[in-house]
């Protein structure tokens, strides 16, 4: 009996919406299933492509897939090899709003990361050279404003996915004394 392929490359975490490449060691001779005792092989492809990996939970899920080797019509045993796909990463810069000149954009009052694996790495920015007060915090406060302009953010998490989001700040006009 061949002895059974070992993982070769396969990632331990994937993120959600990438796609997915099993590799194992056994090279052509490998055979992918989708359970350890299903009759029927997936593929008898030296790796195994998965076109994109989706997670709507709240909690990591573990997609398995169990190799062999067959050398001379003898099939090895088949070890799972395990890819944990984290919840989906979301970002939050707010809301577009208008706000009056000199003010500040505060993130204070909403959650500006969720999902993923925490802990969130922030990384902000602005379009206007807007001064940031803590851009690596995960709720900065920009300002003072006095120029419109875009407020972005990146959040990376613990398995480094990643997350994007931004807003648009406009800015009141001065409405003339009369």
């Amino acid at each position: 009996v061949p002895s059974a392929p070992v993982n070769a490359g396969t990632p331990s975490v994937v993120c959600p919406g990438n796609g997915l490449v099993f590799k194992a060691s056994g090279g052509s001779n490998n055979i992918w299933y989708l359970t350890e005792s299903v009759a029927n092989a997936l593929s008898t492809a030296t790796t195994l492509t998965v076109s994109s990996t989706e997670n709507s939970g709240t909690e990591p899920l573990k997609l398995t897939r169990w190799v062999s080797q067959k050398i001379n019509e003898c099939e090895s045993p088949r070890p799972p090899i395990d890819v944990s796909i984290p919840p989906v990463l979301y970002a939050s810069a707010g809301q577009s709003t208008t706000l009056s000149t000199s003010s500040f954009y505060d993130t204070k009052a909403f959650v500006t990361a969720r999902g993923g694996t925490p802990p969130y790495r922030f990384q902000w920015s602005s379009s206007n050279n807007v001064p940031i007060h803590s851009p690596s915090d995960a709720n900065p406060t920009f300002g003072p404003l006095t120029t419109p302009g875009f407020i972005k953010m990146t959040v990376t998490d613990q398995a480094n996915c990643v997350a994007k989001d931004s807003i648009y700040i406009s800015l009141e006009v001065p409405q003339p004394v009369k």
